[in-house]
C-alpha cells in the first residue's frame, strides 16, 4: 500500500513516502505509520547494523499496531498482529515494546547490536508485566529552535509537488507564519526547482536547496 525512499544528502537525509490512494482510512493510518518507521528507522540505526529483513519490518509495524491501539481500532491491531508479512516477528515486537517500553525500542534500536529482537514467549501487550527499571533510558533533546530556513524534503506527483521546510508541508503558494531565529515571519513557497525551492520571507527572496545547512 505504500513505500518510502531515502537519499542521503551531506549529514543528513532526504525522504520521500509514496501511498496508494483511494484504499480503506484505517490501513492508510497503519501504512503512513509503517512507512515513517522506516525513515526513522534510517536516521537511528548505526550503518554497520544488520538488522535482520523480517525485524525491520516488524518494527515499522509496530508503529502502526501503536497507533491503531491509540485510536482503539481493535479491528486493525488484529490485522497487524495476524498479518504474515513480518512471519510472527510482529508478535515479539509487541511483546518486547509491552515488556520494555517504548523508550526500550529506542535504544534497543540505537545501541543495540543484535540482529533481531528477542522471540516471543506467548505474552501479550495486556498481560506482559511492565518492566520497572531504574536504567537511566538516554532519549535525543528535542531540536533546538530553527534559526533559518533549511528545505527538508521535496516529494512530486503528477498532480502537486510538496515542500517539507523546517517539517511544515508548503505546495506552491501556500504561506505559512513561522518563527525564525525568535521572531515570526511569514514564508511563502514562490518556485519549485529540481533540488531547491524559492521563497518570500516577509517578501523577501531566498532560495533553499536540499541538503544545504
Amino acid at each position: 500500500l505504500g513505500f518510502s525512499l531515502s537519499r542521503p544528502i551531506g549529514d543528513s537525509f532526504a525522504h520521500n513516502v509514496v501511498l496508494l490512494s483511494a484504499q480503506p482510512r484505517a490501513q492508510t493510518l497503519s501504512t503512513c505509520a509503517h512507512e515513517f518507521g522506516h525513515l526513522w528507522l534510517t536516521e537511528n540505526l548505526k550503518p554497520d547494523r544488520a538488522l535482520d529483513p523480517d525485524t525491520r519490518e516488524a518494527l515499522c509495524e509496530l508503529f502502526a499496531f501503536k497507533l491503531a491501539a491509540r485510536r482503539n481500532d481493535t479491528n486493525e491491531t488484529a490485522r497487524i498482529k495476524a498479518n504474515p508479512y513480518t512471519k510472527g516477528v510482529i508478535l515479539a515486537a509487541i511483546e518486547f515494546e509491552a515488556r520494555e517500553g517504548l523508550p526500550g525500542v529506542v535504544q534497543w534500536v540505537r545501541t543495540g547490536t543484535a540482529a533481531s529482537l528477542p522471540p516471543a514467549t506467548g505474552l501479550t501487550s495486556t498481560d506482559a508485566p511492565a518492566r520497572a527499571s531504574t536504567d537511566p533510558v538516554e532519549l535525543r533533546p528535542p531540536p533546538p529552535p530553527a534559526t533559518k530556513l533549511e528545505l527538508r524534503s521535496l516529494t512530486r506527483t503528477t498532480k502537486r509537488t510538496v515542500a517539507f521546510i523546517n517539517g511544515e508541508r508548503f505546495e506552491p503558494g501556500s504561506e505559512l507564519s513561522m518563527l525564525i531565529d525568535g521572531k515570526r515571519r511569514r514564508v511563502r513557497l514562490e518556485e519549485v526547482q529540481a533540488n531547491s525551492v524559492t521563497v518570500t520571507v516577509d517578501g523577501e527572496k531566498q532560495t533553499l536547496r536540499l541538503g544545504e545547512k
